[in-house]
């Protein structure tokens, strides 16, 4: 068999602008435009994925809570990664950010499939003021969360949901970047 060459890089299109300041309690898409489409045919097993996203949120008052998740298809698709309910703190323009890292398992569109899995975990920042950030928190709960399957044989949006608990204190949750890489 002979050597491949690889390429790692981000995911284009990349992102210009902010998406949609979230202020819905319901899951609600808050990727920036345009979306990521990740390339079915790109993902080979043991291909590494990796998912960079921050933003910042704003609250006047209350304690509502906020879930980021990673969707693989949108945010109608398969949940990749979900934080556990985090309580927003009252302030304004306080950021946070999001890392995630998984690798491509199972069986994949190279091998002659077009299902798969993708095993991978991160962490979510969450600020305390404008300066200062909570101790990060497991991305996704639990071990067993860490291993998800995908379809890998078509081109598959990948989007950043934010779920609210509640809108009293007119909570909003901005991502500013959504970064996807895939390393060969």
């Amino acid at each position: 068999m002979g050597l491949r060459q690889y390429w790692s890089g981000p995911v284009p299109p990349m992102n210009s602008a902010s998406g949609p300041a979230v202020t819905a309690a319901a899951l609600t898409d808050a990727s920036p435009a345009p979306p990521v489409i990740v390339p079915g045919s790109m993902l080979e097993l043991g291909t590494e994925l990796r998912i960079r996203a921050h933003g910042e949120f704003t609250l006047a008052s209350g304690s509502p809570t906020c879930v980021f998740g990673l969707y693989w298809g949108g945010i109608a698709g398969v949940v990749i990664a979900a934080s556990f309910a985090v309580t927003l703190p009252v302030g304004t323009g306080w950021p946070w950010m999001l890392e995630w890292d998984g690798e491509c398992r199972g069986q994949s569109t190279v091998a002659g499939g077009n299902t798969g899995s993708v095993n991978g975990q991160g962490k979510l920042h969450m600020s305390t003021s404008l300066t200062a950030f909570a101790a990060p928190t497991a991305l996704p709960l639990t071990k067993a969360l860490r291993t998800v399957a995908i379809d890998t044989s078509l081109n598959k949006v990948l989007s950043l949901g934010v779920t609210l608990s509640t809108v009293t204190g007119t909570p909003s949750v901005t991502c500013d970047d959504l970064v996807v890489e895939l390393l060969g």
